[in-house]
């Protein structure tokens, strides 16, 4: 990689280490200050309090490895802006999402269902802006055996994904002013099963049209 996209992914790098151990400060004084209940309900609340930071603390665990493995690392250079903003908009809404959820427990702060919907509209915006700009590669974006197999497949699937999001964003932004509770639980779910069923079908439709598409190699792309 180029050194000033290498300093790209080691800054959202050390922001993400650091954002993790934040949220586990954090976590671990809100766990601090919830009373003792029944083993059950602790481990219900220790969920709650601390499934972000560890969420987060995984994926920046197996961050390095997936680099060094990536066979396309010319790709993952090349995508560095997007890959670089998604992720941190990403850190952004787990770092808020997960402050709303401590302070509720404190019960300092109105319930999360009035804020995520909002929060999440946002962040798919920004994610469906940035999402057809991702280049091939086995580590991030919509990786089907056609997406893999052919750049035309690639490219255009993942433009028509970024503006599902895109729609996606607006419907939540809009639809939070209105709408309240576990409506929009069930309205991702389905949202993004269709999604998913979409973009599939059409990834193999546009794959079959590619001239292209059996001399696209690995060894040609790294």
């Amino acid at each position: 990689m180029i050194s000033g996209e290498k300093q790209s992914y080691r800054t959202i790098y050390l922001l993400s280490i650091a954002a993790a151990a934040l949220l586990f400060i954090l976590s671990g004084y809100v766990w601090s200050r919830i009373p003792v209940s029944g083993e059950r309900v602790m481990l219900g609340r220790f969920l709650t309090v601390f499934a972000i930071p560890i969420l987060i603390a995984v994926i920046v665990g197996f961050l390095p490895l997936f680099a060094r493995i990536e066979p396309r690392q010319l790709h993952i250079a090349q995508s560095h802006k997007a890959l670089t903003t998604i992720w941190a908009m990403l850190l952004l809404f787990f770092i808020v999402i997960h402050t709303i959820t401590l302070l509720d427990i404190l019960g300092r702060s109105p319930t999360i269902a009035n804020y995520w919907p909002i929060l999440a509209g946002l962040v798919s915006i920004v994610m469906g802006n940035y999402l057809g700009k991702i280049r091939s590669n086995y580590f991030a974006g919509f990786r089907t055996p056609w997406t893999l197999s052919s750049e035309l497949s690639w490219n255009k699937t993942h433009r028509l994904g970024g503006k599902l999001l895109f729609l996606l964003g607006l419907i939540l932004i809009a639809g939070s002013i209105l709408v309240i509770g576990d409506f929009w639980v069930c309205f991702l779910l389905v949202y993004s099963l269709l999604w998913t069923l979409i973009l599939l079908i059409y990834s193999y439709l546009i794959w079959k049209q590619d001239p292209d598409r059996k001399n696209i190699k690995l060894s040609q792309e790294s």
